[in-house]
């Protein structure tokens, strides 16, 4: 049995158009070195009762959280996530304007058996970061930032996202992940 062990190559691809016709991203960037990435479900549930005891259960997926706690949050990746546009002098100028850009993530956790499973999730929008700073003591302690969001469903089809193990067909697929955001969903068809 396989087990996850690591995780690695955390990239974002801007969401262009998703309705009817398809979804098209545009191109990828990567946001940063990955520490710890949570992908954590939102369910809606209801329970039926009936003579004394549990007759009937419904879950559902409402939503996904998405935690990225990585390594360094450049104004520029900042800005990419966020909406936020930095000046001529890299400053970003935080208002409550701003609408942050819905965008695809992907990246891949190494296994035990030294494959790698590979998960992505079509439409994330995230938040503005908590930001802590500590000074420094008698030891050192690297403050990394942690920035979360939500997932939610492409209006196109209703798919949150994809994930696969990579095996010895699968290559074309797992080559790929991190320059096309990979999924049964249809492609738009380019404008003419």
């Amino acid at each position: 049995m396989a087990t996850r062990i690591g995780v690695d190559n955390l990239w974002a691809f801007p969401l262009l158009t998703d309705d009817d016709a398809g979804v098209t991203y545009g191109e990828p960037f990567r946001i940063a070195k990955a520490i710890e990435i949570t992908i954590n479900p939102q369910v809606q549930e209801a329970s039926l009762y009936a003579d004394d005891s549990l007759a009937e259960y419904y879950s559902a997926v409402t939503a996904y959280d998405v935690t990225l706690n990585i390594d360094d949050l450049t104004p520029e990746i900042r800005g990419k996530l966020l909406g936020y546009e930095p000046d001529e002098n890299g400053m970003i100028i935080q208002t409550n304007e701003i609408t942050s850009p819905a965008v695809a993530i992907a990246f891949r956790s190494r296994r035990s058996d030294g494959s790698f499973e590979y998960r992505n999730q079509y439409k994330v929008r995230f938040n503005p970061t908590e930001d802590t700073y500590q000074t420094q003591g008698e030891s050192v302690n690297f403050q990394t930032p942690t920035i979360t969001g939500r997932a939610m469903a492409l209006e196109h089809d209703g798919s949150y996202g994809a994930y696969v193990v990579s095996t010895a067909e699968n290559t074309a697929l797992t080559d790929a992940w991190f320059t096309e955001v990979q999924g049964g969903f249809t492609p738009a068809a380019p404008e003419v």
